[in-house]
C-alpha cells in the first residue's frame, strides 16, 4: 500500500552527524555562512534531503573543544556513502 510504502521509505533514512571546532577569531557570521553553504548541498547532493545545525553545548561538559554540531539527513545508506 502506498502508506506502507511511506514507512518503507521513511525507515531506510540514515542521519549524519558531525563536530566542528571553529579556531578562535572565527566570527559568528563566518560561522553562518560555513552552515550556509552546507544547507546549500540540500537538493543538489542526491539523497541530501535535510541537514539541520547549531551550537554543541553540552550540560556534562563532553563537548571536547568542540563548538557546533551538525545532522544531515540522507534517503538511505547508500546516498549516504
Amino acid at each position: 500500500t502506498k502508506s506502507s510504502a511511506a514507512q518503507l521509505c521513511i525507515r531506510d533514512r540514515v542521519k549524519h552527524y558531525g563536530v566542528f571546532q571553529f579556531r578562535e577569531g572565527i566570527t559568528s557570521d563566518q560561522i553562518e555562512n560555513c552552515f550556509a553553504e552546507m544547507h546549500g548541498m540540500v537538493g543538489k547532493i542526491p539523497g541530501l534531503i535535510d541537514m539541520i545545525h547549531g551550537p554543541y553545548d553540552s550540560d556534562e561538559g563532553l563537548n571536547d573543544e568542540f563548538t557546533h554540531g551538525f545532522i544531515m539527513t540522507f534517503e538511505n545508506p547508500q546516498t549516504r556513502d
